[in-house]
């Protein structure tokens, strides 16, 4: 799915709309586990500062409720 658009809800109420860019899996520990991702737009704007909302962010697989595939 990396590359692809998709709308993800957090366990803390966030549901944004972001362009997949990476994902991690390794058989270390949880902390290793996890996706890069840019933001296209969230219903949670007051978590995320002008500049960090231009950066690549981190989203842990533990904090992910759903996940939707919207396309490319």
């Amino acid at each position: 799915m990396e590359n692809k658009r998709l709308r993800v809800s957090f366990t803390d109420g966030e549901t944004a709309e972001v362009k997949l860019v990476w994902v991690m899996l390794h058989d270390c520990h949880e902390d290793c586990n996890g996706f890069i991702y840019d933001l296209i737009s969230t219903n949670r704007a007051e978590k995320y500062t002008s500049s960090s909302r231009q950066a690549a962010m981190w989203g842990d697989f533990e904090n992910v409720a759903a996940i939707e595939l919207l396309g490319d």
